[in-house]
This record gives C-alpha cells, structure tokens and sequence, in this order.
C-alpha cells in the first residue's frame, strides 16, 4: 500500500518552546470483485451458478455462504450481492443482476378421453413452439397412438427462450362390450360397457358442446360434466348400485341412457 507521513507542530504557550511530531500511514488498496454468472437469465426452476473472484474471502448476502462460487434458483428478477475481503483485512462488494424467463404453459388436449380397443386416439398439444410426445419420442404439436391399456401420455413444450413444461393426456381402452347407441340427429352416442361395475364410458360422433347428466333412480342428479370432447369417462363406484339414467343434450338434440352399475 502507498504510505504518507504526516508532522504536527506544537508551541508551549508558557515558555513559546516548540515541538513536533510526525507519524506515519499506510493506506492498503481495496479488493477489485468480479462476479461471472452461467447465465445471464434463467428459466424458472432453473439453478444458476454465481462465481466470485478478486478477494481471499467472500460473503453471500443471499445465503451467507462465505465460498467464492453458489449456486441459486431464483423465483423472481433478483440482484444478488457478495463482499470480499483481501490479505490485508479491507473489504468491498459487488453485485450482479439475474433475469427469469417463465414456463410456458403447455396444455395436452384432451385431458383425457376413451377409446375402444383397436381405435386410434388423438392428442394436440399448445402453448409452446414445440414439442415431444412420450411413449413414442414423437416430435410434433398433434399426436396419435393406438393403446391396447390405460396410457398416460406427457408432451414437454419448448418455447422461443429454451425453458420447457410438461402436460399429460390420459386415454382409457375399453373392449367396448355391452355398448348402447342411439342416434341424436343423425350422429351416434355411445355409452358402455352395460352393466357396469360403475366405470361409464361415453362416445360422441360429433364434436362441439354436450352436456353430460347421470341421474340415479331416485331422479337426483349425481354427476354433470360440460364437455367439448369427443368422449367423457364417468365413475360411480362410490354410489349405490342400481339402474341410472345417462342424459347427453346438444344443440343436434336430446336422448336418455339407461344403465345398470352392479
């Protein structure tokens, strides 16, 4: 460090005699801080590893962690500041700024739905740029399989900032035995199997809203469903067993299923 000498004079005020008296001070340089980051912003989730140097010892303001590399996972835009501290004991700070990019919000399409067995189901995938279907490692937005069981399907959505999120589609196989049909309008409805131990399976040929009402014998409803799907899967095994009525109503009309849960 550079040092400075400095001399004060001082007169006795009884006899006008003189002194002095010099001293000597050293002053040391500050440590210069650099902070490097892995990434300049993050996708939220994601960890990112912050590297200090410049000093002998460090302190992170984020955690208290007195090592010269942390690795954080923001949950927002955060400014993240460390002091380091040289050989000589002086100290000094420096700060980095970290941005965040969200998820995209991937959405599998349906949700679920029911086919019968040896039928092909159908996904479509959005919200990202794109994307890859499992089981299958199949790389694009639609989607189709033909399962022989019940299947969870998930597609991971990449958007324009290379962070991803998941969603799933559920399809259930049915063997389809003890169907019921009935046309409204000049479209099929189909609800099985028939009996049931209380899963009902409900296929629509024609898309657009329905409304989905199950009634017990009682004339009490116990379950209504919206639905712009092509087909909706009901479970009634926790109500009594016995005969309930399926009420499916479109703008192309309106019919009544009878079904048995035994």
């Amino acid at each position: 460090g550079a040092s400075t000498v400095y001399t004060v004079s001082g007169t006795d005020l009884n006899n006008g005699c003189v002194g002095t008296q010099t001293v000597a001070v050293t002053t040391n340089s500050l440590p210069v801080i650099t902070v490097a980051s892995s990434a300049a912003t993050v996708c939220s989730g994601s960890s990112v590893d912050l590297n200090a140097s410049g000093a002998n010892t460090y302190t992170w303001l984020v955690n208290g962690a007195n090592t010269a590399s942390i690795s954080v996972t923001p949950s927002a835009p955060t400014v993240y500041t460390v002091s380091g501290s040289n050989s000589l004991g002086c100290t000094s700070s420096k700060t980095i700024d970290i941005g965040l990019f969200q998820l995209p919000t991937v959405v599998a399409g349906p949700a679920q739905q029911t086919i019968c067995l040896g039928e092909t189901a159908s996904l479509t995938a959005s919200g990202a740029l794109s994307y890859t279907w499992q089981p299958g490692n199949v790389s694009s937005a639609g989607f189709t399989s033909t399962p022989t069981s019940l299947t969870q399907y998930s597609v991971i959505g990449t958007d324009a900032n290379s962070c991803t999120n998941t969603a799933v589609g559920l399809v259930y196989v049915s063997a389809c035995t003890g169907i019921r049909n009935v046309s409204i309008g000049n479209n099929e409805v189909f609800v099985f199997p028939n009996p049931s131990n209380g899963i009902i399976n409900t296929l629509f040929e024609f898309e657009g809203r329905k409304t989905v009402q199950i009634f017990n014998e009682l004339g009490q409803c116990v379950e209504t469903r919206l639905s712009d799907n092509t087909s909706e899967r009901f479970d009634l095994s926790l109500y009594a067993k016995g005969v309930y009525y399926v009420k499916v109503k479109s703008q192309l009309g309106l019919d009544n299923f009878k079904v048995i849960v035994q």
